[in-house]
């Protein structure tokens, strides 16, 4: 079977977040060549603008460093859509990540009738799939569903936008609070990773038994680098 972990990158215009990038990126690899993964990552220059509209500009939120350009947080989507036509399986994880745990691999933990899984990410506002930690099998019920999360317009009115798109696919709410409202032609195929494959606190403490640290939403990359960092000193 031909696994990929894939991750977008960063710009070294946004000192902080190159920095995270460049750290969470070295244990990538190495978890990468632990379990038999390809390790690729993704930026704009990767894909065809016109097979993913809005990806250049015209979706929100837009990017800080250039407010002309659609934020990075986009180019998850169509990385994964990509990368299931050259794999079997692809292992996406967001570059604020720190894997902690390199001795098993997420892919064992997904049923052989499921192609997509995501650990639910639990916060103030509800509970629900958390898109930063996404493993997907090649099946057409995948590729559909990939497909179908940058075409629909949930953004538009979502409040997390790339996450909201998710968020609908899979019948959940797309504004707080985060609850599932009804069922998909995507359930069954879904399933609810472990937590301690996407666990976060917005204390910066690692929960006991984490296999990968995803810091928390909303805070600054300088504190999502020092965190990480502090999780993995806490681990040994």
């Amino acid at each position: 079977m031909r696994k990929c972990l894939i991750t977008c990158k960063a710009h070294p215009g946004e000192p902080a977040w190159f920095a995270l990038w460049q750290f969470a990126r070295e244990r990538f690899m190495d978890y990468a060549a632990a379990h038999g993964y390809d390790f690729r990552e993704f930026w704009y220059n990767d894909f065809d603008a016109g097979e993913w509209p809005g990806l250049i500009h015209g979706r929100l939120p837009a990017w800080p460093f250039d407010k002309s350009m659609t934020s990075p947080c986009w180019l998850k989507i169509p990385a994964i859509a990509q990368s299931l036509r050259r794999y079997d399986l692809v292992l996406y994880l967001d570059n604020d990540c720190v894997i902690l745990d390199f001795l098993k691999d997420i892919a064992d933990d997904l049923p052989a009738d499921k192609w997509i899984g995501m650990a639910e990410g639990t916060t103030s506002e509800g509970t629900g799939p958390n898109v930063g930690v996404v493993v997907t099998r090649s099946v057409p019920m995948a590729w559909k569903f990939w497909r179908q999360a940058w075409d629909i317009d949930a953004w538009q009115t979502a409040r997390w936008t790339d996450q909201g798109q998710v968020f609908h696919l899979l019948g959940f709410r797309t504004v707080p609070p985060i609850e599932k409202l009804r069922e998909t032609e995507y359930d069954s195929g879904y399933y609810v990773l472990p937590s301690e494959w996407n666990a976060w606190t917005d204390c910066g403490k690692a929960p006991a038994g984490t296999r990968i640290y995803h810091a928390a939403w909303g805070r600054s990359g300088e504190w999502k680098l020092q965190v990480m960092r502090e999780a993995i000193v806490q681990r040994k």
